[in-house]
């Protein structure tokens, strides 16, 4: 039998929270879903979910099963999106779905990963927002 990160295939989902900035500067071609929510309208779909509250989010590399699963959700949710008579609470609880096995995949994730990988990626993100600041107030001085 074969460990989580042997089962892991080429597929990933990146989740970040609203209101910040999503920059992808990627030299091959690629395709998926994105899907964009109010954060108001998830509010209560995302307290229960423990990555939430994160201030940014590791990819979650997904397994075979788990890309499947999470791929026939994105499509039914794109597939209502585009009906006509459009339902917003069934759009949310595709959404809904989409973050709760997202806890799960994350949780299996984070088991297969030391705390340093993730102290790591967080150090990581905060040089890098402290980079983007600093980018940003020089831009606007000069």
């Amino acid at each position: 039998m074969q460990s989580p990160i042997e089962e892991i295939s080429d597929a990933y989902l990146f989740l970040d929270k609203p209101g910040n900035i999503i920059q992808w500067d990627l030299n091959a071609p690629f395709a998926g879903y994105a899907i964009l929510i109010d954060a108001k309208l998830l509010s209560k779909a995302v307290k229960d979910i423990s990555f939430a509250n994160y201030d940014r989010q590791e990819a979650l590399f997904l397994t075979g099963e788990e890309k499947e699963t999470l791929y026939d959700l994105f499509k039914k949710a794109f597939i209502e999106f585009q009906k006509r008579n459009c339902s917003k609470e069934v759009f949310i609880s595709y959404a809904s779905l989409i973050l709760s096995y997202s806890q799960i995949h994350y949780e299996r994730q984070f088991e297969s990963r030391s705390k340093i990988y993730t102290k790591l990626v967080a150090d990581f993100y905060k040089q890098l927002d402290a980079h983007l600041h600093e980018t940003v107030a020089l831009s606007f001085r000069g």
